[in-house]
């Protein structure tokens, strides 16, 4: 199953990182595959 991770945290926002994020989920027994950008951020609004 794919899902972005913005998704996640409008339902669960915990004060971590991506990595750390991965890390959780992959404890509870979930594996992730991959953490693909979807969009480079930029500087200029």
């Amino acid at each position: 199953m794919k899902f972005n991770e913005s998704w996640l945290r409008e339902w669960v926002n915990p004060a971590i990182s991506t990595e750390q994020l991965c890390d959780q989920i992959t404890m509870l027994g979930l594996e992730v595959d991959g953490v693909e950008p979807v969009a480079v951020r930029s500087q200029v609004w």
